[in-house]
């Protein structure tokens, strides 16, 4: 049985635009309804991290629990509150990892009413600002388990945030179909 690894977003100063969720505990909050749906319907066992917890030692949780997917779930921030839509990042050498970034980006971009600002859905998750490698994808590359990190849509534009908020479970339910699915293929 495969176990999944769920690590939301240790970022409580990214506050919504609207409601009172920040960040990590929107984040948070997704991830406890995703596992407890792939863990009650499917029978797949799933680990929500604190957010307390360091990167680092979310993948060494991740490892020692024999972990074989690793979910890092964001929401999108940017400087300009026109920005919307999803973004998910892969490992490029782990075909798994991009396979799985395509669909969860397709699928939440068909959930969502509101068009993307850009074509921008899927990305290389290393090589995000630059040089600079997204810990959550690479850390769990290098000990053999597959990555992605998804940013689920914008929480500083008003729009995507009321729908971040209100559809919560119905996002919860696209990530939930679109991992079981990954795993039934792999």
């Amino acid at each position: 049985m495969i176990m999944v690894y769920f690590s939301p977003s240790n970022q409580t100063q990214n506050a919504f635009f609207i409601d009172s969720y920040n960040e990590s505990s929107y984040a948070t909050a997704l991830c406890k309804k995703i596992s407890k749906r792939i863990s009650a319907v499917h029978g797949h066992p799933c680990i929500v991290s604190d957010v307390n917890t360091s990167l680092r030692n979310r993948v060494k949780d991740a490892n020692e629990s024999v972990c074989s997917l690793y979910v890092a779930v964001h929401t999108r921030f940017s400087f300009d509150s026109t920005v919307k839509g999803t973004v998910c990042y892969y490992h490029p050498q782990d075909k798994n990892s991009q396979l799985l970034a395509v669909n969860m980006a397709d699928a939440l971009t068909k959930l969502c009413h509101i068009p993307p600002s850009d074509d921008k859905t899927i990305a290389d998750g290393t090589l995000i600002y630059g040089k600079l490698r997204l810990t959550e994808i690479q850390l769990p590359y290098e000990v053999g388990i597959t990555a992605v990190l998804v940013e689920v849509n914008a929480h500083d534009n008003p729009k995507t945030c009321q729908w971040l908020v209100e559809s919560i479970d119905e996002i919860a339910e696209c990530l939930s179909k679109t991992i079981i699915d990954f795993l039934q293929m792999t």
